[in-house]
């Protein structure tokens, strides 16, 4: 027996909530570190962070990509101030990409938008280039994310 057109998108609101609020918790406790410093709220969003790339997995590997981002990254978010908004953005944008249902432009402004503010962007200007491979952009976005909150 088969999945129905209801379950499917039964289905698809169910994990779209899930990543809401994953998501949503994340954002919490980004924005709880960015004020405190804590290093609860720090653990906590590592956690978020964490059941949220649970949820968008697998990811592609792409050869040297890490390296390259990593050294670009000289300032993580909190430092840089990235608000909370842009970050709720960016994390659901990618959520929608890696299940081929977003805009993978807004993906790339996203990601503009963090690299500029903690990044030497130009090192990674050719990452922002529209004839980018989608999956490389989305792990780019993923890997900007994860080495942009490492203290």
């Amino acid at each position: 027996m088969g999945l129905t057109r209801a379950d499917t998108i039964s289905s698809v609101f169910t994990d779209e909530k899930t990543i809401e609020i994953i998501i949503d918790r994340a954002v919490l406790y980004y924005e709880l570190h960015k004020k405190t410093q804590s290093s609860s709220a720090y653990r906590d969003f590592i956690r978020a962070l964490n059941a949220f790339l649970e949820e968008i997995s697998p990811i592609d590997y792409i050869p040297g990509l890490a390296s390259k981002i990593g050294e670009a990254i000289y300032m993580n978010l909190w430092d840089a101030e990235i608000d909370s908004s842009l970050l709720r953005k960016t994390l659901f944008d990618i959520y929608k990409v890696s299940r081929n249902s977003g805009d993978v432009n807004e993906l790339r402004r996203d990601l503009y938008e963090i690299l500029s503010a903690i990044s030497d962007v130009h090192l990674l200007e050719d990452l922002l280039k529209a004839n980018y491979e989608d999956k490389c952009l989305l792990c780019a976005a993923i890997l900007t994310i994860v080495i942009g909150t490492n203290p």
